[in-house]
């Protein structure tokens, strides 16, 4: 077996050559095998050989993304195990005082189940495992009737709360992977349709589609530029009316700029005479002189 492990570790070496200590799991098998070479000896150093295994992690994408969701809940899975902790010793101190007189319940060894601090936990880890938690109430019921009550309330904090709030911050994890993954994946599928080059990888229906839209902008965005520089030039000739006090004489202006000409479908206006340049319209580029 270790044989066909350094022939893949060759054949890794050969194929990526300085790349291949970017991986860590390429250089956790390098490790390992060393070891097994240089400590052969040592039989605990060759059972370490069996976290290989944990290569699966990086080839399955469905353990991949458990390990990601493991790795980013960190410093959470820290607290709640502190506090959980914490919690744990609370108790322990607490019932090792209570029933450490409860000497006829015992293991089969015949130590106590709340004698010493080191049987008092073990004794709770059985109670959060919910395994037996019966039968043990009853035992220590029958020698401090009130003794079911802080057994419950330990029970529905560490099984109920703390371990479920553990499977709620791996569930918020994965859901946030999940998330990520969809929109860099909506993200691509922007880029390639924004890419001219890509067009060739999307549906000619989504192309079409696209076109429909953007000429639906460009219609809409037209149409009210039309409408601004109607009420636009309506406001100007009202406001030299006003100040100037000439009457009103009939007079055509059009745009000089063909291609403004054809886009404001040969818009004209009513003004005052000697009025030969507008420089406040909106367009750029375009001049506005009046024919007598």
């Amino acid at each position: 077996i270790l044989s066909l492990f350094t022939a893949e570790l060759g054949l890794n070496l050969f194929v990526y050559h300085r790349y291949f200590w970017n991986d860590p799991w390429r250089c956790f098998d390098f490790l390992t095998i060393a070891m097994s070479y240089l400590l052969s000896d040592f039989k605990i150093i060759r059972s370490f050989r069996i976290f290989r295994a944990f290569r699966l992690f990086g080839r399955i994408p469905a353990l991949k993304k458990i390990l990601s969701a493991l790795f980013s809940t960190g410093d959470q899975m820290v607290s709640i195990f502190f506090v959980l902790s914490l919690f744990y010793y609370i108790f322990a101190v607490m019932f090792t005082q209570l029933f450490s007189d409860c000497e006829e319940i015992c293991y089969e060894d015949g130590s106590n189940y709340f004698g010493t601090l080191h049987d008092t936990i073990m004794t709770l880890f059985i109670l959060m495992n919910l395994e037996d938690w019966a039968n043990l109430t009853r035992q220590t019921q029958s020698l401090h009737s009130w003794a079911w009550f802080p057994i419950i309330v330990f029970i529905l904090v560490s099984s109920f709360i703390m371990l479920n709030l553990i499977i709620a911050v791996l569930c918020e994890a994965l859901s946030q992977i999940k998330d990520e993954k969809e929109q860099a994946a909506a993200s691509n599928d922007r880029m390639s349709l924004a890419d001219p080059k890509l067009e060739l990888l999307v549906s000619p229906e989504d192309i079409v589609g696209r076109h429909k839209e953007e000429m639906s902008n460009k219609n809409e965005y037209r149409k009210g530029s039309t409408e601004k520089l109607k009420k636009r030039i309506e406001g100007l000739r009202t406001k030299l009316h006003s100040v100037t006090g000439v009457k009103q004489q009939h007079h055509t202006v059009t745009v000089s700029n063909p291609s403004s000409q054809n886009y404001f479908d040969d818009m004209k206006a009513e003004i005052v005479p000697n009025w030969q340049t507008v420089s406040e319209f909106p367009v750029p580029g375009c001049c506005y002189t009046h024919k007598m």
